[in-house]
């Protein structure tokens, strides 16, 4: 099963890296090779622009803590290059876009997100928009 993640994922993840807590789960579910992670560059450099850029999360998020987890998705995950062509505009919120048209060009099986404006998508081509809660729950049903 291939799966991608949204920024947001990650930065919760760096907010609550121990179980039981979803993203937790998420990540070490993929690195032990329970499913294929796909991580956009994007998505990365999103990450650390937020966590260098938000004083919520800057005060909440040591910078070792974020090195730690590109080292970890570097290692785990496949590394998605920028989409160099144009991408159509599906999401409300445009900066969106590319996360599907990740998911959908890799083949995902499932997009997970906290995002609303992703989420009530439901499927786009055959890729499913989760919650890391469904995800999990997913997971626990025997998904893996």
């Amino acid at each position: 099963m291939k799966i991608c993640v949204d920024a947001n994922v990650l930065v919760s993840f760096l907010l609550s890296p121990a179980p039981p807590h979803h993203p937790y789960r998420i990540i070490q579910g993929a690195i032990d090779d329970k499913y294929h992670l796909l991580v956009s560059e994007t998505t990365i450099q999103e990450v650390l622009l937020n966590v260098s850029r938000k004083p919520y999360l800057a005060a909440r998020i040591p910078e070792e803590a974020t090195v730690r987890l590109v080292a970890l998705l570097r290692t785990h995950a496949t590394i998605l290059p920028e989409i160099e062509m144009s991408i159509p505009s599906i999401v409300r919120d445009v900066k969106d876009d590319y996360l599907i048209a990740h998911a959908v060009i890799e083949g995902a099986d499932l997009l997970i997100s906290g995002d609303k404006d992703l989420l009530v998508l439901g499927t786009v081509g055959d890729v499913r928009i989760v919650s890391p809660a469904t995800f999990v729950r997913l997971l626990d049903m025997g998904l893996e």
